[in-house]
């Protein structure tokens, strides 16, 4: 067996992690542009649910038949996640919002062990701990003083640790692509509700035009395909293996913050960022024993 096929799950989720970071960081770039943002956040589940428009015909999918109960979980936790995640980036750097939220696969892997009965290995422990010292170091020297931003980024860490555990539950049972449809269907029509009711309608300068259609474009797809990648991921291995993967997610958004958003760099950060990586190579390291289906 090739060494791409022992270890698809894992690959997957390097696939979801560098999706994820790439969504991250046009999102950021939507927010600098003074964009509202429920209208980001519709355009997103717009644009996604368009994309499979032609599969909903071809397999008349309208609704969930079975597990709706999590789907709604799901969705809702996907929900208030994204607004807490979208204010936090308006106020925080991103990369102070990216360590914040990374403590999410922490409590995931707890949760793992805990809800599936998965078993860890010493790896995936020693990962677990490279990880955490190295958030800490990424976090050694960073001034947090906008209490709403560090607020919302907590909500938004905790909202991604029970999307992440009630996805786990679905991609055991359920077609990838109905749990990612189904997320959008229960979504959208609420952010259009809320936008509405809520919501002030942003003045004209604040509404997207064609210029900024590319990073709208770009942001779906790293949405989707992120969301599609991770699912896949999941319904392959134990989420315990996989979580600290999704620390590449968290280099890569440091390294943008500097490069595109004038961010400031340290040792910390460089050493923070090795250690990360040297956890996401002991992942890999059981040969990758990420069984598959």
């Amino acid at each position: 067996m090739s060494f791409y096929k022992r270890n698809i799950a894992a690959i997957y989720m390097l696939y979801s992690s560098v999706c994820q970071a790439c969504f991250l960081i046009t999102l950021k770039l939507l927010l600098a542009l003074e964009i509202d943002t429920t209208t980001i956040l519709i355009i997103r589940s717009s644009l996604g649910l368009i994309i499979f428009v032609p599969w909903m015909i071809k397999k008349k999918f309208l609704f969930p038949k079975s597990n709706l109960k999590i789907h709604f979980i799901r969705s809702g936790a996907f929900l208030i996640g994204g607004f807490a995640l979208l204010i936090s980036l308006n106020t925080l750097p991103m990369t102070t919002v990216i360590m914040i939220t990374y403590t999410s696969p922490m409590l995931v892997c707890l949760a793992a062990v805990i809800i599936f009965k998965e078993k860890i290995t010493a790896y995936h422990i020693i990962a677990l701990l490279l990880n955490f010292v190295g958030v800490n170091m990424l976090f050694t020297g960073e001034i947090l003083v906008d209490t709403i931003g560090i607020i919302s980024a907590l909500v938004a860490t905790l909202m991604i640790t029970i999307a992440q555990i009630s996805l786990k539950c679905l991609s055991q049972t359920e077609n990838k692509t109905d749990i990612f449809v189904t997320q959008l269907l229960f979504t959208l029509p609420v952010l259009i509700a809320l936008y509405f009711i809520f919501g002030e309608l942003p003045s004209m300068e604040h509404l997207p035009s064609f210029n900024h259609l590319p990073l709208l474009i770009i942001m779906t797809f790293s949405f989707v395909l992120g969301q599609l990648f991770l699912i896949n991921a999941l319904s392959k291995s134990e989420l315990n293996k996989l979580m600290p993967l999704d620390s590449v997610r968290l280099i890569l958004v440091a390294a943008s913050g500097l490069l595109l958003f004038d961010e400031s760099i340290s040792l910390y950060l460089v050493i923070g960022s090795a250690l990360i990586l040297i956890a996401t190579l002991i992942t890999f390291k059981p040969a990758l024993q990420l069984n598959t289906k």
